[in-house]
């Protein structure tokens, strides 16, 4: 679509003949996005410990799970 309406408006052979209309990124931002892209510093991951805080009996099955924990 964008090509047949350049061509109708005259613009196609404009655009075709001339250099790339585009600039390219400056090298400040080549290095900026190497440095965006790359991986951070990677925290370490704690795993909690917990007990279970329950003073029922043994015989329950809560406090069989309490026992064999």
């Amino acid at each position: 679509v964008i090509l047949m309406t350049a061509q109708r408006n005259g613009l196609f052979e404009i655009y075709y003949r001339n250099s790339y209309p585009f600039k390219a990124f400056s090298p400040e931002i080549k290095i900026n996005m190497r440095k965006l892209l790359q991986k951070g510093q990677h925290d370490q991951h704690i795993i909690p410990s917990a007990t279970i805080p329950l003073n029922g009996a043994t015989s329950s099955p809560i406090g069989q799970m309490k026992k064999w924990i």
